[in-house]
């Protein structure tokens, strides 16, 4: 649906993305090397043959993806990031994630930088729900720092370490 590759500015509001497929490639609704703002989205039942079931966010580790009040219900990827996977900085507030998963990877519904330390993954108010992963962290992987405040982490599923959460600073 949208390819970015502008090393610009993406801002998405109020916006339905489903069924959508990056049967190869990485973010099976949205691809963006830029500044990403999802705010009052719903992205459903999307596909990527790579990372970021929904979305993947790639570019430098200063640029912010920032999701608000956003719903990702029953994504895949066949990589990282059954809903999304950031490979720069990620502030996901008041959004839930549910039903997602990965096939191959780690982080059920959200994928933080999986190469480098270097980022900030923050989860507020939110809710991460039936997730899995076949690898670690069924709702959420990351290798960045990351800080999770008032957010809810119920029955999700991991073939590997972290049904929840899965936080280390070690090798991918």
């Amino acid at each position: 649906a949208i390819d970015s590759d502008s090393d610009g500015v993406v801002d998405i509001s109020s916006s339905t993305f489903e069924s959508n497929t990056g049967a190869t490639d990485d973010g099976g609704a949205i691809w963006a090397y830029s500044q990403l703002t999802i705010t009052n989205s719903t992205f459903n039942n999307n596909t990527s043959g790579g990372n970021g079931g929904a979305v993947t966010a790639v570019g430098p580790v200063t640029y912010t993806t920032v999701i608000t009040g956003s719903q990702f219900f029953s994504n895949t990827a066949s990589g990282w990031g059954g809903a999304v996977y950031a490979f720069n900085n990620l502030t996901a507030f008041n959004t839930d994630f549910l039903y997602n998963s990965t096939n191959t990877k780690g982080g059920g519904a959200v994928a933080g930088d999986v190469n480098s330390a270097s980022v900030i993954v923050a989860i507020t108010d939110g809710t991460l729900q039936q997730n899995t992963a076949e690898g670690r962290g069924g709702g959420l992987y990351t290798r960045s720092t990351l800080f999770i405040t008032g957010t809810s982490f119920l029955t999700n599923t991991a073939n590997g370490n972290g049904g929840g959460v899965y936080a280390s600073r070690d090798a991918a």
